[in-house]
């Protein structure tokens, strides 16, 4: 049950990390000083640390055919979704359809 739990947040952490990192990288600053003066950049490489160890803790009692799939599939899923809210990227038919299979195909990789 830990597991599962652990895998879960480090989906969201995970995703997080992405989205944070993108909106620390807007504007013209160069990276060196993005990563003094935006606080997006550190909290996202706060989540990706805390995403680490989540993925690891999942590991540990799931086999890897199983969270691979997840962090990778659910997570697409999730950033797609926050991207196109946050800012403001497009989403086609295509992009929704495609995120459909995934997610049905990670459902059925985890009942396997």
């Amino acid at each position: 049950m830990i597991a599962w739990i652990a895998l879960g947040a480090g989906v969201v952490l995970n995703a997080s990390a992405s989205l944070f990192v993108k909106a620390g990288m807007r504007g013209d600053l160069p990276l060196a000083e993005r990563i003094f003066r935006q606080p997006w950049l550190l909290l996202g490489l706060a989540c990706f640390g805390l995403a680490f160890i989540c993925y690891a803790t999942a590991l540990a009692k799931i086999p890897i055919t199983v969270v691979y799939p997840v962090m990778t599939g659910l997570g697409m899923a999730i950033v797609t979704t926050a991207a196109a809210l946050w800012f403001g990227e497009g989403i086609t038919w295509p992009l929704i359809a495609g995120m459909a299979l995934i997610v049905a195909g990670v459902a059925v990789i985890t009942r396997a």
